[in-house]
């Protein structure tokens, strides 16, 4: 992912693509298992920036073997920006699947519409406390990494406060933790769920949702 350091990270990749690339030419070059792949050898000419990319089943699919898919030959996925759009197109059956607004879900239900609530694919609207600050060099580079720690802010600790060690037991660390902590206390989840939501979701008190 070109903006979020998280996406760049977190997914395996293939050694050898980086080792001929890069950091910044491998984000040009895809290498998956999934279920689904380009339907041109080259995928630039499959997909359209602001349109869709056109996807065909993979035959190699590992998990093929135990019947998980792919389940259909082809999938023309469409990149609609509108949300009332994307209803518009699955009401009228030029899409058979589509993400709505959350708002739409009991009116859509009632005309026989279902939602796909396995918790892998569902949206999850989060509020996260994340250590942006606790890195001493770039998880993509391995370059030492220029921060600038304000531990007058009750919010942010430093975790190299008492020298080149990391230390998450500093004083500025303990204190931001309980500043965090006490945000986090002070939400009310339950009434978010109900006032945005229309009771139309449940509380998660992790960044992803359990499979069950």
């Amino acid at each position: 992912h070109r903006f979020s350091r998280f996406w760049q990270t977190a997914a395996i990749v293939s050694k050898d693509v980086f080792d001929q690339y890069g950091v910044e030419g491998t984000q040009d070059v895809y290498v998956g298992v999934g279920a689904f792949m380009a339907e041109d050898a080259n995928y630039l000419d499959s997909w359209k920036q602001n349109e869709g990319i056109r996807l065909v089943a993979n035959p190699d699919y590992y998990a093929t073997k135990d019947d998980n898919g792919p389940f259909v030959e082809k999938i023309n996925w469409l990149e609609v920006p509108e949300g009332a759009s994307r209803r518009a197109m699955l009401e009228a059956e030029e899409a058979q699947i589509a993400q709505i607004a959350t708002k739409d879900f009991p009116e859509l239900q009632s005309k026989g519409f279902e939602l796909q609530k396995k918790g892998l694919f569902n949206t999850i609207r989060d509020i996260s406390w994340v250590g942006n600050y606790w890195e001493s060099h770039s998880g993509l580079t391995g370059e030492a990494l220029e921060r600038e720690r304000d531990i007058s802010k009750p919010w942010i600790g430093n975790p190299f406060e008492n020298g080149d060690t990391y230390d998450e037991n500093t004083p500025s660390m303990q204190n931001s933790m309980k500043v965090r902590n006490a945000f986090s206390w002070a939400i009310e989840r339950e009434e978010l769920v109900e006032n945005l939501l229309g009771g139309l979701g449940f509380v998660n008190h992790q960044a992803y949702l359990s499979s069950n």
